[in-house]
């Protein structure tokens, strides 16, 4: 119940601020729904009470307005569905623009923590499930659902007070019932989502040119078609199970419903009532019996909701997992367009729970274009050293200088500035060549290089020559998926890409 109240100021802010117009204009169509119900029910019990007194001409006036408002329902219904469709995309394009926004900003030095790897696939996991764009809406029609429940049973009590309350009383096993069920969905959809995430990989290794050549010529085919039998299996089986639980539990709770739906019917026939005030609350009664259910299925939907905005903000509003803004380092020290050196001082690191540092008391002195080759057994911190000097692993002693200024009172942007880190698993970005060099080199508020500081950068690399014979030179497509040419079977190799 705590994440639901959490979830809905947070789901109003985003909706409001992302799709103002739709979804107010929605909450509106709605409310106008919620009354119609018990107007029709008014107006039957005087079309009933006209046709009973035998006065045909205003029979026929009840009966046109009647059909006038059911057709109005129709229409303002429609108007509803389209516009919450149009604030659930909106709101659905934010959710996916804040997590990619978040993502381009995560600290690189918290990036293979596997608590943030879990929150990250969390936060994905929940803009597929479709809850987050609709919890507003969700809430918008639970609360409309719960008003029109209360407004038919008070239109009915004037009839019958003891079936107004066997109306109401349906709106509890169902309720319960999405509620106790929302938590185990969730538990196995998490598991779901494993499983078809495994699929992807496996599907996707037999289905991707670079890795199916390979996967052919060691005849391992037929394993990797397994593994997406297996994974998929394993989801089928979960989601079948899952339906068949969610069929058991609510079927229970439409029994209950039925109970009751027939002690308010009982209530209603032998109230004693006139036959247009019983043909009016019967009509209330079957209509607030389907609304009974949509408070149900709308607490289910607001419940699952606020589960997946508490893994989706677990990760979007963490402030471990993005760079600091450099806004917040008010005074940093003064380290040159581009310092001349590199200082190590006395570098140490100890990880949590080792006994002894992996590096201690190291120091190092780089002088600009000079190379420096770090050798050493596997495991000796050669890693540790680099990293510890670009501030991606925490230090226990010691300075890193550029120049003479020292790097700890900087953001990370700012020794990014300076330095950069190509490792031995590098990525294959399948974008153009100009693309790939640009990567990292300016923002939106500076101009990129031009094209003869491209080409001297692929000089120093050795790349030049290259990329001149490629088809459209620095703007040629690379990669395999999008029809790049440059680095197929035969053509380029990964030092080429690296360079």
């Amino acid at each position: 119940m705590l994440n639901i109240l959490r979830s809905i100021p947070w789901a109003f802010r985003i909706t409001l601020h992302t799709a103002p117009i739709p979804f107010l204009a929605a909450v509106c169509t709605t409310l106008l729904l919620t009354f119609m119900p018990s107007a029709q029910v008014v107006l039957v019990n005087a079309a009933v009470g006209s046709v009973a007194s035998g006065d045909t001409a205003t029979s026929l006036t009840w009966a046109a307005i009647i059909g006038l408002l059911v057709a109005a329902y129709l229409l303002v219904q429609r108007a509803s569905m389209s516009l919450f469709t149009m604030t659930k995309a909106r709101v659905n394009a934010a959710a996916h623009q804040k997590l990619n926004t978040t993502l381009a900003r995560v600290n690189p030095g918290v990036m293979s923590e596997p608590e943030m790897q879990k929150h990250l696939r969390a936060a994905r996991e929940s803009l597929t499930k479709q809850e987050i764009p609709t919890q507003a809406n969700s809430v918008v029609t639970l609360c409309a659902a719960v008003a029109m429940v209360l407004l038919l049973c008070a239109t009915i009590a004037g009839t019958s007070l003891p079936a107004a309350f066997f109306v109401a009383g349906c709106m509890v096993p169902l309720s319960a019932a999405m509620v106790l069920l929302a938590k185990r969905d969730y538990h196995i959809y998490g598991q779901v989502y494993e499983d078809r995430r495994e699929e992807a990989y496996f599907l996707d290794a037999l289905t991707h040119p670079s890795t199916a050549r390979e996967i052919a010529t060691l005849g391992a085919g037929g394993f990797f078609a397994d593994g997406v039998a297996r994974a998929r299996d394993r989801a089928t089986g979960r989601e079948y199970n899952l339906e068949a639980v969610r069929g058991t539990v609510v079927g229970f709770a439409g029994l209950i419903c039925s109970v009751l739906l027939m002690g308010a019917l009982y209530c209603l026939i032998s109230s004693g009532a006139s036959a247009g005030e019983i043909a009016g609350a019967l009509v209330g009664t079957l209509t607030c019996i389907a609304a009974t259910q949509d408070v149900g299925y709308a607490f289910g939907q607001v419940s699952n909701g606020a589960m997946s905005i508490a893994q989706y903000r677990a990760f979007v509003d963490n402030p471990r997992y993005v760079l600091a803004s450099e806004t917040t380092h008010h005074n940093p020290p003064a380290t040159g367009d581009s310092p001349r050196e590199l200082t190590v001082r006395n570098l140490s690191v100890t990880y949590p729970g080792a006994d002894a540092p992996t590096l201690h008391h190291v120091n190092l002195h780089i002088q600009r274009g000079q190379m420096v080759a770090l050798v050493g057994a596997s495991g000796a911190g050669k890693t540790t050293l680099v990293r510890g000097i670009l501030g991606l692993t925490p230090t226990t002693a010691g300075s890193v200088l550029f120049g003479d200024a020292p790097t700890e009172p900087l953001s990370m942007q700012q020794v990014f500035k300076h330095t950069t880190l190509l490792s031995q698993e590098y990525g294959r970005y399948e974008l153009t060549v100009r693309e790939n060099l640009l990567l990292g080199t300016h923002t939106q508020s500076q101009e990129p290089p031009n094209d003869q500081r491209l080409w001297d950068t692929l000089s120093k690399a050795r790349a030049a020559e290259f990329v001149r014979v490629l088809p459209a030179g620095l703007d040629t497509q690379l990669g395999e998926q999008w029809g790049g040419s440059g680095y197929r079977a035969g053509n380029g190799s990964g030092s080429h890409w690296r360079a």
